[in-house]
């Protein structure tokens, strides 16, 4: 796929979206104007839509939309899990090397001890 095919199916993607959306707002607007009652009959009439068809791509928008989320969530708590790891690793990490330093400061404790017996 060239760079020119993806940008153009970019600009679809977008305007796509903005005339679905806009296509919502619209039938919003009709639904105010005559009410939930007539709109299935205004719907078939005037678009030659059944509200049913509306209705299911709504619903799987919106199961997309969820899938979206809970995937955006899982990556989030990824994240964070991660970090804690990291964090408690470095914290693990610091108390090892101060241990160490402990122990090197023992053994050049024992060391100048050993020497100060031949002195």
């Amino acid at each position: 796929m060239d760079i020119q095919q993806a940008e153009r199916l970019r600009a679809l993607w977008k305007s796509g979206r903005d005339k679905y959306s806009s296509f919502f707002a619209g039938i919003e607007e009709v639904r105010r104007e005559i009410g939930n009652e007539s709109l299935p009959a205004w719907c078939v009439t005037n678009l030659q839509i059944g509200l049913v068809a509306i209705t299911k791509a709504v619903n799987l928008l919106n199961e997309i939309d969820a899938q979206k989320a809970k995937a955006a969530l899982s990556s989030a708590n990824k994240a964070e899990q991660e970090q804690k790891r990291a964090y408690l690793n470095a914290q693990r990490k610091a108390k090892e090397e101060e241990k160490q330093q402990r122990e090197y400061k023992k053994a050049e404790l024992k060391k100048q001890a050993f020497i100060d017996l031949f002195e």
